[in-house]
């Protein structure tokens, strides 16, 4: 079981989002989303209206290293029924650094006994990176154990293709705002279609969120996307039935 003080605020819902590889149609991960559950905005209205701009919650080194166990313990769950899979938990810059954060991820990993290899940490858009010196190490200490690095968000926020020369990641993900802009915006489909090959040529994988009509999934396709997730192929479902959700997708 996790810890008390490894477990997520009370005013948090965590579920989970497949990723699905393009080519083949089938889940090739899942995405970690944390949202604010519904009892926390009738319990506390106002400080619900005072976040609820943000569709999902604010990720904080205090919530993302609970989560890191909390995922780890689902893994373990699902690998009872065969479902293995690997999991994007998205974390703010502050986690990245955080001298807290590959001890956590390890007790976690070993506690489970999920290999570190089906980790996938995810920098959100909200947070940036001011010192990459600061967080360089944690970062190659996290890779040297297998967990992988992705850009979140690409387009909005602190995320920009000049990230990309500063964050050794391995996938990006372009932001839900452009994939929903891709029918109705020629401008949008150019950019979206340079940035993927921007990332394919960078050697890291190129992913979308938001995907959520059979149509826009073309589009992404047609654009070099490799990787998406969104409404067209599920909406994100709790721990409990992923695993056939994730079937449903092979």
């Amino acid at each position: 079981m996790v810890s008390e003080n490894m477990r997520l605020p009370g005013h948090l819902t965590l579920l989970y989002e497949p990723i699905v590889d393009l080519g083949t149609r089938k889940a090739a991960a899942v995405h970690a989303t944390l949202r604010w559950s519904s009892k926390f905005e009738q319990e506390d209205p106002e400080s619900f209206k005072a976040v609820s701009h943000w569709r999902f919650a604010h990720h904080r080194p205090e919530v993302d290293l609970p989560l890191i166990h909390v995922v780890c313990e689902h893994l373990r769950d699902w690998a009872e029924t065969a479902t293995l899979v690997r999991v994007c938990i998205p974390v703010h810059a502050d986690t990245l650094g955080h001298p807290k954060l590959l001890p956590t991820l390890l007790h976690a990993a070993r506690q489970t006994g999920v290999p570190t290899e089906r980790l996938e940490l995810g920098l959100t858009p909200e947070s940036a990176i001011v010192d990459l010196s600061a967080v360089s190490g944690s970062i190659e200490a996290l890779r040297k154990h297998g967990v992988k690095l992705a850009l979140l968000g690409l387009g909005v926020g602190h995320q920009s293709l000049a990230s990309l020369n500063r964050l050794p990641c391995d996938r990006v993900e372009v932001t839900e705002h452009w994939v929903h802009e891709l029918g109705p915006s020629i401008d949008t489909q150019h950019i979206v279609r340079m940035s993927f090959d921007v990332f394919r040529s960078l050697g890291k994988q190129a992913a979308a969120a938001g995907a959520d009509t059979d149509e826009q999934v073309r589009l992404l396709a047609d654009s070099g996307c490799q990787l998406a997730r969104g409404l067209a192929f599920s909406a994100p479902v709790i721990p409990l039935v992923l695993p056939a959700t994730l079937a449903a997708l092979q």
